[in-house]
């Protein structure tokens, strides 16, 4: 009986080790997939989150912009500190060094600390009731 039940034991310890390593095996091959989509995405133009993390991105941009704010008396601050701006962009390059993937990303720097808005204005003839002809308002802002 003592026999029978160090074998279930060890059985049961075996098959635990199995299903440890089955686990660890499909995270890994989940990540894998994760990987190569991600590059698939970069070599089609667009930042995949699984390639940087938004976290990692975050603080890579709060280094660069305590950086550079203590190399001019006016200070530079970077415009865009959102990380989901620079995974909508696509003007980005890729390059590989050895078994680094190296992502050059374009960031705005300017003296202002916020961002301005931008406007676009939309010229369009505005018809005149009774008469056959059309107003356009020019020298808009």
């Amino acid at each position: 009986m003592r026999e029978e039940t160090s074998a279930l034991d060890h059985a049961s310890s075996l098959i635990a080790l199995a299903l440890a390593r089955f686990e660890k095996y499909s995270l890994l091959l989940n990540n894998l997939d994760a990987f190569r989509l991600g590059i698939k995405l970069l070599s089609n133009g667009f930042l995949s989150p699984e390639l940087i993390r938004p976290t990692e991105l975050r603080n890579v941009l709060n280094h660069i912009n305590q950086k550079v704010s203590g190399l001019t008396v006016d200070g530079l601050h970077i415009f865009r500190k959102e990380a989901l701006h620079y995974y909508r962009m696509h003007e980005f390059m890729a390059t590989r060094s050895g078994r680094d993937i190296i992502v050059h990303l374009p960031i705005p720097l300017g003296p202002l600390r916020h961002t301005l808005s931008l406007y676009e204005v939309h010229v369009i003839p505005i018809p005149v009731p009774a008469f056959t002809h059309a107003t356009t308002l020019t020298q808009l802002p």
